[in-house]
């Protein structure tokens, strides 16, 4: 996973050399920094999940084989309902109340990490904008990743305090966090469900898989 955070791979295929290695690379930006060379060239396969990371990996010079391995959902789990379904439906596991859902409302979701890249501070920015305009205009975060949070998410602890961003907000009683919380996937295909609009304001992307959920 994320072969670039193993500068050591090229002497583990030295010292084992009959195993393959597979190299696992989401790359969300230039430049494609020339460290990564030698940990993608020790791989028998360079795997990107989007057409653009395997073309940065490819113009970068790797002597390996690079292929795209798109990501996927469950169609079964993520599919769209039907609005009235949409409008009353919640999962036992989260606590959703606070929304009180009419057919007027307007949901803005955001599903991820809270590190700088995703930009969460620059949705909250312009969602008081939003709410400023629209009385309707609710925020929800699902996040993970907190500072705080002991066990973050593949053991990666996020930049924003996410309380703290949203204390600053003066709508703040229209923006429902969920942090940190373990959902399923057909919990989450509910909450997609109950956004008119999924926002992903990252810098960069290695593929941005809770759009492709979303939709």
């Amino acid at each position: 996973h994320d072969a670039w955070v193993y500068p050591f791979l090229p002497s583990l295929r030295e010292s084992y050399p009959d195993i393959p290695f597979i190299g696992y690379f989401t790359i969300d930006g230039e430049p494609f920094h020339l460290s990564w060379l030698p940990i993608c060239d020790a791989c028998n396969v360079v795997v990107s999940p989007s057409r653009y990371g395997q073309r940065l990996v490819q113009r970068a010079g790797v002597s390996s084989p690079v292929m795209c391995i798109p990501y996927g959902v469950d169609l079964a789990v993520f599919q769209p309902q039907l609005k009235v379904a949409r409008m009353s439906g919640e999962s036992p596991s989260i606590n959703l109340m606070r929304l009180e859902y009419s057919s007027n409302n307007f949901t803005v979701l955001y599903v991820g990490m809270l590190t700088n890249r995703k930009r969460v501070d620059a949705l909250l920015e312009a969602f008081n904008y939003l709410a400023e305009l629209y009385q309707d205009a609710y925020l929800l975060l699902v996040v993970w990743g907190e500072p705080s949070y002991p066990q973050s998410i593949f053991g990666i602890h996020g930049d924003y305090d996410i309380h703290s961003l949203i204390a600053q907000s003066p709508f703040a009683d229209r923006i429902i966090p969920i942090v940190n919380n373990d959902l399923d996937d057909a919990t989450l295909s509910v909450i997609y469900n109950l956004a008119d609009v999924t926002v992903l304001p990252s810098m960069g992307e290695g593929f941005g898989l809770t759009m492709l959920e979303s939709m």
